[in-house]
Protein backbone atom coordinates (compact mmCIF):
# COMPACT_ATOMS: atom_id res chain seq x y z
CA UNK A 1 0.00 0.00 0.00
CA UNK A 2 1.09 3.64 -0.45
CA UNK A 3 0.34 6.25 1.76
CA UNK A 4 1.45 9.76 2.39
CA UNK A 5 2.77 10.81 5.53
CA UNK A 6 1.03 13.33 7.66
CA UNK A 7 2.48 15.94 10.04
CA UNK A 8 1.09 13.66 12.78
CA UNK A 9 3.57 10.76 11.64
CA UNK A 10 0.67 8.47 10.57
CA UNK A 11 -0.04 6.92 7.09
CA UNK A 12 -3.07 8.01 4.78
CA UNK A 13 -4.18 4.77 3.87
CA UNK A 14 -7.10 5.09 0.82
CA UNK A 15 -8.15 1.50 1.40
CA UNK A 16 -9.12 2.12 4.90
CA UNK A 17 -12.12 3.92 3.73
CA UNK A 18 -13.86 1.38 1.52
CA UNK A 19 -14.00 -1.10 4.76
CA UNK A 20 -17.51 -1.91 6.32
CA UNK A 21 -15.84 -1.30 9.39
CA UNK A 22 -14.70 2.22 8.97
CA UNK A 23 -18.38 3.31 7.38
CA UNK A 24 -19.59 2.49 10.78
CA UNK A 25 -17.02 4.45 12.70
CA UNK A 26 -17.75 7.48 10.28
CA UNK A 27 -21.79 7.02 11.21
CA UNK A 28 -20.71 6.88 14.83
CA UNK A 29 -19.02 9.64 14.42
CA UNK A 30 -21.62 11.67 12.59
CA UNK A 31 -24.20 11.14 15.62
CA UNK A 32 -21.67 12.34 17.94
CA UNK A 33 -21.05 15.53 16.11
CA UNK A 34 -24.84 15.81 16.35
CA UNK A 35 -24.28 15.48 20.20
CA UNK A 36 -21.80 17.90 20.92
CA UNK A 37 -24.03 20.39 17.95
CA UNK A 38 -27.03 19.92 20.76
CA UNK A 39 -24.92 21.16 23.76
CA UNK A 40 -23.67 23.99 20.81
CA UNK A 41 -19.66 22.10 20.81
CA UNK A 42 -17.42 22.57 17.99
CA UNK A 43 -17.02 19.43 15.81
CA UNK A 44 -13.94 19.40 13.49
CA UNK A 45 -13.31 15.42 14.17
CA UNK A 46 -13.33 14.15 10.47
CA UNK A 47 -12.62 11.10 8.61
CA UNK A 48 -9.13 12.30 8.30
CA UNK A 49 -8.52 12.36 11.89
CA UNK A 50 -10.28 9.30 12.63
CA UNK A 51 -7.40 7.77 10.00
CA UNK A 52 -4.78 8.99 11.38
CA UNK A 53 -5.75 8.51 14.71
CA UNK A 54 -6.62 4.82 13.90
CA UNK A 55 -3.37 4.50 12.81
CA UNK A 56 -1.24 6.25 15.28
CA UNK A 57 -2.88 3.75 18.35
CA UNK A 58 -2.81 0.59 15.96
CA UNK A 59 -5.97 0.00 15.29
CA UNK A 60 -6.39 -0.83 18.80
CA UNK A 61 -7.87 0.55 22.14
CA UNK A 62 -5.70 3.84 23.35
CA UNK A 63 -6.05 2.56 26.52
CA UNK A 64 -5.11 -1.22 26.81
CA UNK A 65 -4.00 -2.05 23.76
CA UNK A 66 -7.17 -4.44 22.97
CA UNK A 67 -7.77 -4.83 19.11
CA UNK A 68 -11.24 -5.22 17.25
CA UNK A 69 -12.16 -8.90 17.63
CA UNK A 70 -14.84 -10.95 17.72
CA UNK A 71 -15.59 -10.07 21.72
CA UNK A 72 -15.22 -6.00 21.09
CA UNK A 73 -15.27 -3.30 18.72
CA UNK A 74 -13.81 0.31 18.64
CA UNK A 75 -15.63 3.06 19.99
CA UNK A 76 -14.80 6.70 19.52
CA UNK A 77 -14.81 7.87 23.00
CA UNK A 78 -14.70 11.47 23.98
CA UNK A 79 -11.63 11.79 26.67
CA UNK A 80 -13.80 14.77 28.04
CA UNK A 81 -16.86 13.48 28.37
CA UNK A 82 -20.12 14.97 26.36
CA UNK A 83 -21.64 15.93 29.43
CA UNK A 84 -18.70 17.13 31.48
CA UNK A 85 -19.19 21.37 31.45
CA UNK A 86 -15.24 21.56 30.36
CA UNK A 87 -15.92 19.37 27.45
CA UNK A 88 -14.29 21.02 24.07
CA UNK A 89 -16.67 19.01 21.53
CA UNK A 90 -16.04 16.77 18.83
CA UNK A 91 -12.03 18.24 18.02
CA UNK A 92 -8.79 15.75 17.20
CA UNK A 93 -7.92 16.52 20.64
CA UNK A 94 -10.90 15.00 22.70
CA UNK A 95 -11.69 11.86 20.68
CA UNK A 96 -9.91 8.33 21.33
CA UNK A 97 -10.45 4.55 20.07
CA UNK A 98 -11.88 2.66 23.70
CA UNK A 99 -12.30 -0.89 23.09
CA UNK A 100 -16.17 -1.58 23.64
CA UNK A 101 -17.31 -5.00 25.05
CA UNK A 102 -18.01 -6.69 28.09
CA UNK A 103 -15.20 -5.35 30.41
CA UNK A 104 -14.01 -2.54 27.31
CA UNK A 105 -12.29 0.22 28.42
CA UNK A 106 -15.60 2.63 26.85
CA UNK A 107 -18.07 0.84 29.00
CA UNK A 108 -15.79 1.01 32.49
CA UNK A 109 -14.90 4.88 31.57
CA UNK A 110 -18.49 6.10 30.61
CA UNK A 111 -18.99 10.19 31.52
CA UNK A 112 -16.31 9.59 34.45
CA UNK A 113 -13.42 12.19 34.83
CA UNK A 114 -10.68 10.64 32.67
CA UNK A 115 -7.89 10.79 34.78
CA UNK A 116 -9.46 9.62 38.01
CA UNK A 117 -11.04 6.98 36.24
CA UNK A 118 -7.74 5.79 34.52
CA UNK A 119 -5.83 6.22 37.99
CA UNK A 120 -8.66 3.59 39.66
CA UNK A 121 -8.52 0.91 36.51
CA UNK A 122 -4.65 1.18 36.09
CA UNK A 123 -2.71 2.44 39.08
CA UNK A 124 -0.60 5.60 39.67
CA UNK A 125 2.31 4.37 37.29
CA UNK A 126 0.76 2.87 34.85
CA UNK A 127 -1.55 5.68 34.52
CA UNK A 128 0.73 8.28 34.36
CA UNK A 129 2.60 6.46 31.13
CA UNK A 130 -0.74 6.17 29.74
CA UNK A 131 -1.72 10.10 30.16
CA UNK A 132 1.64 11.06 28.57
CA UNK A 133 1.20 9.01 25.90
CA UNK A 134 -2.39 10.58 25.30
CA UNK A 135 -0.76 14.19 25.64
CA UNK A 136 1.68 12.81 23.10
CA UNK A 137 -1.34 12.20 21.05
CA UNK A 138 -3.32 14.95 20.78
CA UNK A 139 -0.11 17.19 20.56
CA UNK A 140 0.39 15.58 17.50
CA UNK A 141 -3.13 15.77 16.66
CA UNK A 142 -3.66 19.75 16.91
CA UNK A 143 -0.77 19.38 14.70
CA UNK A 144 -2.31 17.58 12.34
CA UNK A 145 -5.55 19.09 12.59
CA UNK A 146 -3.66 22.64 12.15
CA UNK A 147 -2.10 21.71 9.20
CA UNK A 148 -5.65 20.53 7.21
CA UNK A 149 -7.75 23.07 8.80
CA UNK A 150 -7.76 24.49 5.07
CA UNK A 151 -8.32 20.93 3.44
CA UNK A 152 -11.85 20.69 5.30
Amino acid sequence: MSGQTQSCGCFRLDLIKTSATHKKKLKRLNKQHRRARERQLPGTFNAQHLDCMLQYWGYACAICGNQEGFARTLALDYWIPLDALHCPGTLPTNILPFCHGEGGCNNSKGSKDPVAWLLARWGKRKAHRKLQDIAHFFAQASTFAESHKDAA
